[in-house]
């Protein structure tokens, strides 16, 4: 489901790399390393906060039967990936029971996310992915060979 327009999308992507404070992430053993953002440190964590708790409630109860969240974000980052990446990200479980996945751009080449390492997802900029993470799938980040791969990935109880 699309989330963003693709100018929102785009806008923010640009305040992410407007910020200049990127870090290196090394994830849990043998999942790889990545290039992330805090929304906390851009001052995005008041708004995404808001909007979790307006709709991923609804979203988990209508396509989840059974589950349940609150809406309360564990951890949200922007995601960059590009050619100098050297790993794919494998098994980005997270640290909560559902993982939202927001593609900020498509200007890339060679880059793929993966559920449970066979199924190649297409997606368009501004969508919407919710998965429970923890419960029923993985996910993997194949780094693009040109161009930047930049998502907003988040972690919900």
């Amino acid at each position: 489901m699309e989330l963003f327009d693709e100018n929102f999308a785009i806008n923010m992507k640009n305040a992410a790399f407007a910020s200049n404070l990127w870090t290196h992430r090394e994830w849990y053993a043998g999942w790889g390393s990545i290039e992330t953002l805090s929304f906390q440190d851009i001052g995005f964590d008041k708004g995404w906060e808001v909007f979790s708790q307006d709709y991923i409630p609804t979203i988990v109860d209508r396509k989840f039967t059974g589950f349940r969240s609150e809406g309360n974000p564990i951890f949200t980052f922007f995601m960059r990936m590009d050619n100098n990446t050297s790993d794919s990200l494998d098994s980005l479980a997270g640290r909560g029971s559902f993982t939202v996945l927001v593609p900020l751009t498509a200007d890339y080449e060679g880059g793929a996310v993966y559920f449970n390492d066979e199924c190649k997802v297409n997606l368009q900029v501004g969508d919407l992915v919710i998965y429970p993470s923890r419960l029923t799938h993985s996910v993997r980040f194949v780094p693009p060979k040109n161009g930047t791969m930049v998502n907003v990935v988040s972690f919900y109880k």
